[in-house]
C-alpha cells in the first residue's frame, strides 16, 4: 500500500496481525507512514504472558528472518511467536512512538480457552462466565498478564518525527 495515494490518517489499527509478521519492526514502520504527526497507532494481539501460551515472545527469537518461510500460510493459525507489553511498547518506542496506553481483556471463560468453549450450549451459564471475565479483569495487572488472553495497545506517533 502506498500512503502517497491512499493519504495519511490520525488512527491506523492493525488487529491481530503482528504476531504472523517475521519483522513485526518493518511492519510498524510501514504502518507509520500512513499516520500524521502525533497520529495514533491501535494494535491488538495475543497476550505473551498468557499462562496456557505456548510459543515464543518477541525477545526469546534469535533469527527473524528463520521465520519469513511461515508467514502467511493459509488455513493455519500462522502465529511464529507472542509479545508481551514491554517487548510491543518497547519495539514501538523504537519506531517513533510514545504515550501507550496497553490494556489486557478476555478471560478463559469468554475467550473458549480451558475446555470451556464446549459449555456456551448451557445458555444459564452464560451470567456465570461474564462475572468470572468481570472479576478476573479487574485484578492486579501482574494478575490480568497471566489471565488475560489479549493485549490491546494504543500509541502515540511523536510529532517530532518523521515518517
Amino acid at each position: 500500500l502506498d500512503p502517497q495515494k491512499l493519504g495519511k490518517f490520525d488512527l491506523v489499527i492493525a488487529c491481530e496481525v503482528l504476531e504472523h509478521i517475521a519483522h513485526g519492526d518493518q511492519f510498524i514502520h510501514q504502518l507509520k507512514k500512513f499516520l500524521n504527526p502525533g497520529g495514533h497507532l491501535l494494535i491488538t494481539t495475543p497476550n505473551g504472558r498468557y499462562f496456557r501460551s505456548k510459543l515464543p515472545t518477541h525477545s526469546q527469537i534469535k533469527d527473524f528472518s528463520a521465520l519469513e518461510h511461515l508467514q502467511f500460510e493459509p488455513d493455519s493459525s500462522g502465529h511464529l511467536y507472542l509479545y508481551t507489553r514491554e517487548e510491543l511498547e518497547g519495539m514501538l518506542g523504537k519506531c517513533g512512538f510514545e504515550d501507550f496506553k496497553t490494556d489486557l481483556s478476555t478471560t478463559p471463560w469468554l475467550s473458549g480457552h480451558m475446555g470451556l468453549r464446549f459449555l456456551p450450549s448451557f445458555r444459564a451459564l452464560f451470567p456465570i462466565y461474564y462475572f468470572l471475565d468481570y472479576i478476573f479483569t479487574r485484578v492486579s495487572r501482574r494478575l490480568r498478564e497471566r489471565v488475560c488472553t489479549q493485549m490491546i495497545t494504543v500509541a502515540r506517533l511523536s510529532p517530532n518525527r518523521s515518517n
